[in-house]
């Protein structure tokens, strides 16, 4: 009996993370004719496109997003939660998913520290899609070849 409560927790806990994630990635794709993402045998996300059919080659843009879609999903369904840290979340993402992810961080969890380029993000682009989310802003100055200090520059203490 007790193996079968497991198993009947794990499953619904599964179908959880799998909805989660799937309406993150609506969110977050900008192809139309993907419906949504399924759990695959290995525990990873397969996309699904509209037809029903799986899409068996992914660019690294959408491997990116697939993976952040789990991140939030995870993060959702987690008994404990806490912040999201993510590094050059950015790097791989063309500008309209870029946008679309920003604008959802703050849907994952209450707190997503994340660690990019100007490059990747420019900061007038984050503080106009987090309209006042923003808590702060730090920059890394250069002292020397093994010195660097943190410098807050904007966003609000809190």
């Amino acid at each position: 009996m007790f193996d079968q409560a497991v198993a009947n927790y794990r499953d619904h806990l599964r179908q959880r993370v799998e909805s989660d994630a799937t309406e993150l990635f609506l969110q977050l794709t900008t192809e139309p004719e993907y419906a949504g993402l399924r759990i695959n045998e290995n525990y990873g996300l397969t996309i699904l496109h509209q037809d029903g059919s799986e899409i068996p080659v992914r660019s690294a843009g959408a491997e990116h997003v697939v993976a952040l879609c789990l991140v939030g999903a995870l993060q959702k369904n987690a008994p404990m939660q806490g912040p999201i840290f993510i590094d050059s979340p950015f790097g791989r993402l063309d500008t309209e998913h870029t946008k679309n992810v920003v604008s959802a961080l703050p849907s994952m969890t209450e707190q997503v520290c994340l660690l990019v380029y100007e490059e990747e993000l420019q900061p007038q682009l984050a503080r106009e899609l987090l309209m006042g989310q923003l808590r702060a802003e730090y920059s890394l100055r250069r002292v020397s070849a093994r010195h660097t200090e943190l410098e807050e520059i904007g966003g609000r203490n809190g």
